[in-house]
């Protein structure tokens, strides 16, 4: 719809949306204090819940299908009208852009802030805002296809409509600024990190979030269990301005660092430490198995298969998906019994 003109809804790309769904109702259940203490105080669930929806959820997200904006380029030409390949072709860059700073900074930082209990009453509503907004434009937009299908608005009504959202989020961001944001500077850039790594190597990026689950998770816990412990690592009480700290004193800061994690491994068990060593090396294999597993392309084919008539072009695809294909070099047999020696040698 912003990338070109309209056509049948891609059945992957509403399963896709379930992916973000999720990350949505998350959050908004995240930031509702019964909800929350229920999640921390649990020894089992709650940890499991945090790590896959703050920390990780970009391992699991191959389960679900992925419909790539870049694909949108390349058929450009076929399925839209010469006059509208430029407003299209922005449109495209513009949810990019968005989509980038969604990832990181509406979700991993506003999640990351929450986990240290750094959010107040007065931010709770502000990110409840966001999530509004978020969710508007997540499952908001698969309304306004079906207003363009109908022809009841134009495609570029549609596309306008669509991202009608981006500078209602940018306002409340800015409302932000002076408070949830600026204290939170240090996980402002610690997120930033994050984003650039995303863009140089996504093996880099799921292992960076793996290292960063394992930080936080020990920062958090030492912090609860013995808040003494802040004595001697006074510029990463969560309840100080670590921007304010960080900027008065750069090398205090990293040095109390440090010293702070050097207690707080000390006081973590050695299951603990062996299972946080084995995240961290395994991190970057989770997505491959993610995508293998996916159940979505297994249901398209089967459905293609049992029905005559056209098919969506998205649903070819479907055939050569590793969760589809089991010769396929990354499908669940070829990474755990290797590719058969008939194809490798084709």
């Amino acid at each position: 719809m912003s990338m070109g003109e309209i056509g049948r809804l891609s059945w992957f790309f509403v399963c896709e949306n379930i992916f973000f769904s999720l990350l949505l109702l998350f959050q908004s259940l995240y930031y509702s204090n019964a909800i929350y203490e229920v999640i921390k105080t649990s020894q089992i669930a709650g940890p499991l819940i945090e790590a896959l929806f703050v920390f990780l959820p970009y391992l699991w997200r191959p389960l679900f299908p992925k419909t790539s904006l870049r694909d949108s380029h390349k058929s450009r030409a076929a399925n839209t009208k010469p006059d509208n390949i430029d407003f299209y072709t922005k449109n495209t860059y513009v949810i990019k852009a968005f989509y980038n700073f969604a990832k990181h900074y509406i979700g991993f930082f506003l999640n990351y802030a929450r986990f240290l209990g750094r959010i107040n009453a007065w931010d709770q509503r502000m990110v409840h805002a966001v999530v509004i907004l978020s969710t508007y434009m997540s499952t908001g937009a698969i309304f306004i296809h079906t207003l363009v299908f109908k022809k009841i608005l134009s495609n570029k009504q549609g596309a306008m409509l669509y991202q009608a959202g981006y500078p209602f989020t940018f306002y409340l961001y800015a409302m932000m600024a002076s408070t949830t944001i600026y204290k939170n500077g240090d996980l402002a850039l610690i997120v930033l990190v994050g984003l650039v790594l995303n863009f140089v190597s996504l093996r880099a990026f799921h292992t960076y979030q793996a290292l960063l689950l394992v930080a936080f998770f020990v920062w958090r816990s030492v912090c609860t269990e013995d808040p003494n412990v802040l004595l001697t690592a006074s510029y990463l009480d969560p309840h100080l301005n670590q921007f304010n700290a960080f900027v008065e004193d750069p090398f205090g800061y990293i040095a109390q660092s440090i010293v702070f994690f050097r207690v707080s491994w000390a006081m973590t068990s050695t299951l603990q430490v062996t299972l946080a060593i084995i995240l961290v090396l395994v991190a970057h294999k989770i997505p491959l198995v993610s995508r293998a597993c996916d159940p979505f392309y297994p249901i398209a084919v089967a459905s293609m298969r049992s029905k005559k008539g056209k098919h969506h072009e998205d649903d070819d695809s479907a055939l050569h998906h590793p969760s589809v294909d089991p010769n396929h070099p990354q499908s669940l047999r070829s990474m755990f019994w290797g590719t058969p020696k008939s194809l490798k040698s084709q």
